[in-house]
C-alpha cells in the first residue's frame, strides 16, 4: 500500500512540474494549495490580478494602509502573456522591511483582460482596463499564500477602507471577518472556514466559486437604472459610480461607513500641530509632532485600549519667537496653556496651536472701527468723533500706502491710494481692496466658533415664556418623519434630531412642525417587495469650528479649518422579515 500510495504522489509531482514548466506558474503555490496549507516558509508566491480573467500586463503597486500615496513597492509589471490563463497577470512581491503583522493593500491597474467572458479560454481579442482593484492582506499572507485581486476583493476593499483609520490594526480583523460572513456562503480557501482568505482566494472565473458566494454574483453585471454595470464601472475606472453602484446594490446588507461596536475595545489619540513649536506625550506612549523639523511632523497618533480612569498629557514647547495660543480637543488645560489632558474614553484628536509671539506689518494698519464710514466701491468717507483724539491724531500721520480697516458695509480691508483732508475729523480716501498677507509680514489669526441653536437657519426665538422657538427645516426637505427640535435658548449648544415618533424625553424642547409630521418611524431603506429597515429615537449633536492662519514673510505657511462633532444617538433599528435582496 505503501508503494502504491508513493507512486500516486509521484505522478501528482510529475503532473504539477509538467504544469509548472508550461504554464509559468509558482510551484510553491500549487503545491500549497494542494496540500490544503495556508501557510508558507519558502520564497515569495505568485499572485494574480484578474477582473474577469487575468489582467495581463498590469500595474502592481503595494501601499501600507496608513500611507495610501507612497507605494512601500511598486509599480511593477503583472505578466504578459496573452495565451496562458495560469501565468498571465501573476506577480511577486518582496515587501522588504515591512512586519509580518502589517496590513498592506494592493492595488492593480491597466493592463489586459485576456478572459473578458470568462469561458475558460483565451480571447482573440483582450479587453482593455482602465480601472484599479484592490486587495488588502497582511505582509505575511502576501509572502506565504496565493492572493488573487478581483472585483471581490475591491467589493470588499471598499467596505472596509473607510475604518482603517478609526479602528486598531488588531481589531480590524472583526471588520474583515464580518464582511466575509455578508460575501461568503461556503469555504473557498479549503481551510473548512468561512474567513478573509476566502475573498482573497475567490477567481471569478470559477463557476464553483461564484456558488459559494453569499450573493448572486451576476449583479455585478446587471444594468441598472442608467445601463451601467457594476463591472463595467470598474473596467472603465469609474470610482464614483462604482460606489454609487455598490451602495444600491449592497445597502440592504453592509454599509461603507461603519462605526465600531462594542466588540472594539481601543481609541484613537491624535495628536496634531499647528503654526511653529513641538508638542510629545512622553513615555509610555511617545506621541510626538514637531513642525520645526527639517521635514517636519504634524501628526501622529497611536491606538489605546479603552479606560475611562486613565488618560494621556501632553506637553507642548514654543520656539523662542512663538507662543502657545490654545488647544483643540483637551478635556483639561494648564493655566499657563502647556500641557493638555485627555482621558481614554473615546477616540479623541487633539491640536496645539502656536502662533507668533509678535505681530509684523509691512504697512501701517489705521483701525476705524470707532470712526462713521460710508464705504463706496472706491472710496471712503470717514468722519472722527470729536473726542477721540488718538484716532484724530493718529489719521491726521496717514500716508498714501497705509491700510485701513473697519465694520462698516459688512467689514473692510482697504489699501489708501488717495488722501483728501476735509477737516481734522473727516476724510475722503481713494482705496483699493487689500488682502491679509499684503499687510502682514507675519502673523497668526486664530478663531474658534462654537455653533448654538441661534446660529440656524431662520431661528426666531420664543416671544415668552413656554412658546416654541422657529427655525428653517429646509435641510430635512424630502425626508419624512424626521425634524430638528429646536431650543428655546438660542445659546444652547446641544441641537437634537428626532427620528419617527416624537419621545417625551425632548421636554425642554418645542417643534416647529407639528408632532404628527414625524409620525412612524424613519424609513431607512425600503426593497420595493415590502421588506424595510427603519430607525426612531433622537440624535444629539454639537459642532464647532477650529480656524486659523499662519502668514511668515508674506507668504501664507499653515491654514487650518477643524470641524468638531460630539455626537451621541439614542436610535432603534427595525427590520422586518422580508428584508432580503
Amino acid at each position: 500500500m505503501k508503494k502504491i500510495l508513493l507512486l500516486l504522489f509521484t505522478s501528482v509531482v510529475v503532473a504539477i512540474l509538467a504544469v509548472n514548466a508550461t504554464a509559468g506558474s509558482s510551484l510553491p503555490a500549487i503545491i500549497m494549495l494542494l496540500l490544503g496549507k495556508s501557510t508558507y516558509n519558502g520564497p515569495p508566491l505568485s499572485h494574480q490580478a484578474a477582473m474577469v480573467g487575468p489582467l495581463s500586463g498590469a500595474s502592481v503597486q503595494a501601499f501600507q494602509v496608513d500611507d495610501l500615496r507612497t507605494a512601500q513597492e511598486g509599480p511593477i509589471g503583472a505578466a504578459e502573456n496573452d495565451s496562458n490563463l495560469l501565468s498571465s497577470g501573476t506577480f511577486d512581491l518582496s515587501l522588504d522591511g515591512i512586519a509580518d503583522s502589517e496590513w498592506i493593500v494592493v492595488a492593480a491597474s491597466g493592463g489586459e483582460d485576456i478572459d473578458g467572458d470568462g469561458n475558460g479560454a483565451v480571447d482573440t481579442a483582450p479587453t482593455e482596463n482602465q480601472g484599479t482593484l484592490h486587495a488588502l492582506a497582511r505582509a505575511s499572507d502576501w509572502r506565504g499564500k496565493h492572493i488573487r485581486i478581483t472585483p471581490l476583493s475591491e467589493i470588499a476593499w471598499r467596505y472596509v477602507e473607510n475604518m482603517i483609520p478609526t479602528v486598531s490594526a488588531e481589531e480590524l480583523q472583526i471588520r474583515l471577518a464580518d464582511l466575509a460572513r455578508y460575501l461568503i456562503k461556503t469555504d473557498i480557501s479549503g481551510n473548512d472556514t468561512v474567513d478573509w482568505d476566502d475573498i482573497l482566494a475567490f477567481d471569478p472565473a470559477n463557476a464553483g466559486h461564484r456558488d459559494k458566494l453569499a450573493f448572486d454574483y451576476n449583479w455585478l453585471t446587471t444594468a441598472d437604472d442608467a445601463g451601467q454595470t457594476i463591472l463595467a464601472s470598474l473596467q472603465a475606472g469609474a470610482t464614483e459610480a462604482v460606489l454609487e453602484q455598490l451602495d444600491a446594490t449592497f445597502s440592504w446588507l453592509m454599509t461603507r461607513f461603519p462605526v465600531s461596536d462594542s466588540r472594539y475595545h481601543s481609541v484613537k489619540v491624535e495628536l496634531a500641530v499647528f503654526g511653529s513649536g513641538s508638542a510629545a506625550s512622553g513615555a509610555p506612549h511617545n506621541l510626538s509632532v514637531n513642525s520645526t523639523l527639517a521635514e517636519p511632523i504634524y501628526e501622529d497618533h497611536i491606538f489605546l485600549p479603552e479606560n475611562a480612569s486613565e488618560q494621556i498629557t501632553f506637553t507642548a514647547v514654543p520656539t523662542a519667537e512663538t507662543q502657545i495660543l490654545s488647544w483643540t480637543g483637551c478635556k483639561t488645560v494648564s493655566a499657563d496653556l502647556s500641557q493638555c489632558s485627555v482621558p481614554l474614553d473615546k477616540s479623541q484628536s487633539v491640536v496645539v496651536n502656536f502662533g507668533w509671539i509678535e505681530t509684523q506689518l509691512k504697512a501701517a494698519v489705521h483701525d476705524l472701527s470707532r470712526a462713521y464710514n460710508i464705504v463706496g466701491v472706491n472710496t471712503i468717507s470717514v468722519l472722527l468723533p470729536d473726542d477721540m483724539d488718538d484716532l484724530i491724531a493718529e489719521m491726521a500721520a496717514a500716508n498714501v500706502d497705509d491700510f485701513i480697516v473697519g465694520d462698516d458695509g459688512g467689514g473692510f480691508l482697504r489699501q489708501i491710494t488717495g488722501i483728501n483732508q476735509i477737516s481734522s475729523t473727516y476724510y475722503q480716501l481713494e482705496t483699493v481692496e487689500a488682502a491679509l498677507d499684503e499687510v502682514i509680514e507675519r502673523g497668526t489669526g486664530h478663531l474658534l466658533k462654537q455653533l448654538t441653536n441661534g446660529d440656524l437657519e431662520g431661528y426666531i426665538a420664543p416671544a415668552a415664556s413656554g412658546q416654541q422657538a422657529l427655525v428653517s427645516q429646509s435641510a430635512f426637505t424630502g425626508v419624512q418623519r424626521a425634524a430638528l427640535e429646536v431650543s428655546e435658548r438660542p445659546d444652547d449648544t446641544t441641537f437634537t434630531i428626532s427620528l419617527g415618533e416624537k419621545s417625551s424625553s425632548f421636554s425642554d424642547y418645542e417643534l416647529e412642525a407639528q408632532s404628527d409630521s414625524i409620525a412612524g418611524n424613519v424609513i431607512l431603506y425600503d426593497n420595493g417587495e415590502g421588506g424595510t429597515l427603519t430607525a426612531s429615537g433622537k440624535i444629539t449633536v454639537k459642532v464647532s469650528f477650529d480656524t486659523a492662519f499662519d502668514l511668515h514673510w508674506g507668504k501664507p505657511k499653515y491654514f487650518k479649518l477643524i470641524s468638531i462633532v460630539d455626537a451621541k444617538e439614542e436610535v432603534e433599528l427595525i427590520a422586518n422579515g422580508k428584508l432580503a435582496k
